[in-house]
């Protein structure tokens, strides 16, 4: 977030916390708002069909109609799921990426690092630089990877990612009865967790630019 000419690393603190509470989460509270007025929708027409079938057929096209139309409510809203997961995620990349740039004077990176995600890349490269252990953090740190791995799912979702998420985290926020999911109340405690994270991270990287700079003050 740093723009030329000034530093505003006191505000890298909050960002994260401010984009989920300005962005994140009103676009997935007016969307699900959406899908579940849609939903009453469905039910209401699809009672109305019933009261004015005259045959059997009738039944089995407004009850067919029903199913096609709530598997289509579900699809958008397992997108959006994975559409919030993806801005949430892309913050926290962003988060970790922007407090780093501050130190690239002092602490540049050596080389590229190594990882089969982003955050693992991450998590190598603040280890090496900075001394910093991801595992350390105060936050559940498995929570932070499984942001990564539930978005992955979310966006791709394939059976092959699916499994490696269900697989690498115990008792998964983001899937319910095998399918991939998105509850408010998980996506609220999966950003809790990650602004914790974020949160240790800037602390710890504030007590380094205070050694090199004891006068700075924040």
């Amino acid at each position: 977030m740093g723009f030329q000419g000034f530093d505003l690393f006191d505000v890298e603190r909050d960002e994260f916390n401010r984009q989920f509470h300005e962005v994140v989460l009103p676009l997935f509270e007016v969307s699900h708002e959406g899908v579940a007025a849609r939903a009453f929708e469905i039910e209401s027409e699809y009672r109305e069909a019933l009261s004015k079938a005259t045959s059997e057929a009738d039944e089995i096209n407004a009850q067919g109609w029903a199913v096609y139309k709530e598997t289509s409510l579900d699809e958008q809203k397992e997108m959006l799921g994975a559409a919030s997961l993806n801005v949430l995620n892309l913050a926290l990349r962003d988060g970790l990426q922007s407090m780093s740039r501050y130190f690239n004077g002092s602490h540049p990176p050596r080389g590229s690092y190594q990882g089969k995600s982003w955050l693992r890349r991450r998590q190598a490269e603040f280890d090496d630089r900075f001394g910093i252990d991801f595992e350390k953090s105060p936050a559940e740190f498995a929570r932070i990877e499984e942001l990564v791995l539930a978005r992955n799912a979310g966006i791709h979702p394939d059976e092959a990612t699916r499994k490696e998420y269900e697989q690498a985290i115990i008792s998964p926020r983001f899937l319910r009865y095998g399918l991939f999911s998105v509850e408010k109340d998980a996506l609220i405690e999966s950003f809790r967790n990650a602004n914790r994270f974020l949160e240790w991270v800037w602390d710890e990287l504030k007590r380094i630019r205070l050694q090199n700079n004891p006068k700075q003050q924040r």
